[in-house]
């Protein structure tokens, strides 16, 4: 008869840097610090290792995790990593915590370079730093900043604060409260404060308050300026509005363009409502 067995030797390391090994039913695991750090794992069969450097009070608890240093942080996701830091937490699969505070990578191949309170809870996400970010779906990536969000596949928030991108593949380079949408596919924000694009590949390079609300409409920059009709293009300015298809808006303020490839190139109060015209 064939009898396959387990073996499990648990390490505490106490504060005077005395090691005990305890057979539980499994492998072998390392710690090679002192300070009440704790390595163990689960498997079948096998040589599964769990690993921590140094620090305090970690917890390595994955197959060939492996915690550098630091305190209280903790790795279950198996082959995850940190580097060191405190109250980290790596529970996917190959997640990667390099340092900082208060982050988790709860998914598999999810990474937190360092930060506060940042989160990558999406497969593959990506957070660079800065303090209480989220990318929370496939593959989504926000660099640094502050208090930013991104909520749907290959979304990307490069910084700023309190950026929000809940649409596929759109990004925000910087700014604050700015806004990427659900139907927003493919949609960019470069900066500025409050602005919003609701439509497909969208466009607002800067400025405040400006809202694109058109299939491919853009905005340069400007105030309170909303392109809201198919390939619609508002440069800058106060409080202009372009309803009408592949309408154009140079600057000025308060203008206004209804007709389809109709023009204003600046001025005040002005408004277009034939074809064509400018």
């Amino acid at each position: 008869e064939y009898y396959q067995y387990k073996y499990q030797y648990y390490l505490y390391n106490n504060n005077y840097g005395f090691n005990y090994y305890y057979y539980l039913n499994q492998q072998y695991y390392y710690n090679l610090g002192r300070n009440l750090n704790s390595a163990s794992a689960t498997s079948s069969f096998g040589a599964l290792y769990a690993a921590i450097g140094g620090g305090y009070s970690n917890s390595a608890s994955g197959e060939y995790t492996v915690i550098a240093g630091g305190k209280s942080n903790n790795a279950t996701g198996d082959s995850a990593s940190i580097g060191g830091g405190s109250n980290n937490h790596a529970f996917g699969g190959n997640a990667t915590i390099a340092g900082g505070a208060w982050n988790s990578a709860t998914m598999a191949f999810t990474s937190v370079a360092g930060g506060m309170h940042n989160a990558a809870s999406g497969e593959y996400a990506t957070v660079g730093g800065g303090n209480g970010n989220t990318a929370d779906s496939s593959s989504t990536t926000i660099a640094g900043g502050s208090n930013n969000y991104a909520f749907d596949s290959y979304a990307t928030i490069s910084g700023g604060i309190s950026n929000y991108v809940s649409a596929y593949a759109a990004a925000i380079a910087g700014g604050s409260s700015n806004t990427a949408s659900d139907d927003a596919q493919y949609a960019v924000i470069g900066g500025g404060y409050s602005n919003s694009v609701t439509a497909y590949a969208g466009t607002i390079a800067g400025g405040y308050a400006n809202y694109a609300s058109g299939y491919t409409s853009t905005i340069a920059g400007g105030h309170s300026n909303y392109a809201s009709a198919y390939g619609s293009t508002i440069s800058g300015g106060l409080s202009n509005a372009a309803y009408g298809r592949s309408a154009a808006i140079g600057g000025g303020s308060s203008n206004y363009v209804w007709a389809s490839s109709a023009t204003i190139s600046g001025g005040s109060s002005n408004a277009v409502y034939a074809v064509y015209a400018a």
